[in-house]
């Protein structure tokens, strides 16, 4: 039964139930160390293998292969909401990422996903761990791309990232 660990913070030694009590209003839908999980670069992401193959890049000066996929993403590893994210052609992991503040999430980009509709898709699952019991809610929802899937290195048919697509419009049947 370890707790997650995430440097000096962990779950088993925070007090969710009083600082929740004491500020309900600011940890609605968000746990009091929630911040700590947009840092992708602190999650083991290789541990699981329904997951795309990831690499964590910490000076701009590496020396990583990209040969072994045709598509790669790169994610800022403080970044969320889609903001800073770069889809590349192998060839230009090096020169795409450069500008970016490291360290740099590199994943294998899944160029040929299963489609809805001609759109790619996510799912959104809500999920509560507790005592080594997991919770799932009953709810969820299915986020879209807004353009059909067409070009890998298009953001807009290749994220689903709600916060990128503004207008939803196109989910709303006409009457």
């Amino acid at each position: 039964n370890k707790p997650l660990n995430f440097g000096k913070y962990t779950l088993e030694k925070t007090n969710f139930k009083e600082v929740i009590q004491n500020n309900k209003k600011g940890y609605i839908n968000r746990l009091p160390i929630n911040y700590l999980f947009k840092y992708k670069h602190l999650l083991d992401l290789n541990k699981f293998n329904w997951f795309p193959e990831s690499i964590v890049l910490n000076k701009p000066e590496y020396k990583e292969e990209f040969d072994k996929y045709k598509y790669w993403i790169l994610k800022s590893s403080d970044a969320s909401q889609g903001k800073g994210i770069v889809i590349s052609e192998n060839k230009d992991v090096y020169s795409k990422s450069k500008d970016m503040k490291f360290p740099i999430v590199v994943q294998r980009y899944i160029d040929k996903p299963l489609l809805l509709n001609n759109h790619k898709f996510d799912f959104r699952v809500y999920v509560l761990w507790i005592n080594n019991k997991i919770y799932l809610n009953k709810y969820f929802y299915i986020r879209l791309a807004t353009e059909p899937y067409i070009d890998p290195l298009d953001i807009k048919s290749g994220l689903t990232n709600l916060s990128l697509h503004g207008n939803l419009d196109y989910l709303i049947p006409s009457e």
